[in-house]
């Protein structure tokens, strides 16, 4: 008899981990951001939160989850007067994953699977509360298996969870309500070569408050998350095929040489290591 075989897809499939806890953030938690190459899985247990991942802002209660994509800003912090109790896994794929949902709601009787796969990979893998350093010994069947059951959480989550819950303006606080005012301000405009002092006019606001939002908010100065979002604009035009001379003048950079290290100063790698790995 001949059989015909059906090749299995993998999606989604997890080669290495980084981090994973769970932790409860005071009501004036604030973790300024950070931008790294690899995912992360944020999920809210109990309480709210506030994220701003890029140029967008989220409020997320109990049974929200994000995404964040690799090289995408995040930063986090407690909304309301109450704690919040969340979870993090952060990893690697063994191929870009291509999903254009960020923000998932959990069904109630899902919410606790979270910390169970989390306490799986604490009892298979070495690590100190958090990072993820090696596998423990004789628990290398565990360790695959806690993180197959992840990958499946995942999958399962991405195809039937999807929920997009922007902060609206009526529940952010105002200073929440500022720095997500001048954050489209700069994205509307990061074509343009600005002071803090234009920004600040601009939005409005004195110097000295726009750069405490953008300390708050983003963990960095204006003109630095500014930079950053030019870099982050100039790879988005690299990939629709304009050459890194163009782009660096349409961001307003003085030169190509210039750009090309401010490029890899945010992004790890270069334009030109950028285009070639489009035409691989």
């Amino acid at each position: 008899m001949n059989y015909i075989k059906c090749k299995v897809p993998s999606a989604l499939s997890i080669k290495e981990l980084y981090t994973a806890f769970s932790a409860i953030r005071k009501a004036n938690f604030r973790f300024a951001g950070e931008m790294h190459n690899f995912w992360e899985a944020v999920f809210v247990i109990e309480g709210k939160i506030g994220v701003c991942s890029e140029n967008d802002m989220f409020l997320l209660e109990r049974g929200d989850a994000i995404l964040h994509n690799p090289m995408e800003f995040h930063s986090i912090w407690t909304e309301g007067t109450a704690d919040a109790t969340i979870a993090i896994i952060s990893f690697q794929t063994n191929k870009p994953y291509q999903t254009n949902a960020r923000i998932f709601s959990l069904p109630e009787d899902r919410i606790d699977e979270v910390l169970n796969i989390v306490n799986d990979i604490h009892a298979a893998y070495v690590n100190n509360g958090c990072e993820i350093k090696d596998i423990n010994p004789g628990m290398e069947l565990e360790a695959e298996l806690c993180v197959k059951q992840f990958e499946a959480f995942l999958l399962n989550m991405i195809h039937k969870y999807r929920k997009q819950k922007l902060i609206t303006k009526e529940n952010r606080t105002k200073s929440a309500r500022m720095f997500a005012d001048a954050v489209y301000f700069l994205d509307e405009n990061v074509e343009y070569d600005l002071s803090v002092d234009d920004i600040a006019e601009k939005c409005s606001m004195s110097r000295s408050n726009l750069k405490k939002l953008f300390a708050k908010y983003s963990g960095m100065g204006v003109k630095q998350y500014f930079t950053m979002m030019k870099v982050r604009r100039g790879e988005e035009y690299l990939k629709s095929g304009i050459s890194v001379k163009e782009c660096a003048l349409k961001l307003g950079f003085c030169d190509q040489n210039y750009f090309s290290t401010v490029y890899k100063k945010y992004l790890g790698h270069t334009p030109s290591q950028t285009l070639r790995s489009l035409k691989k």
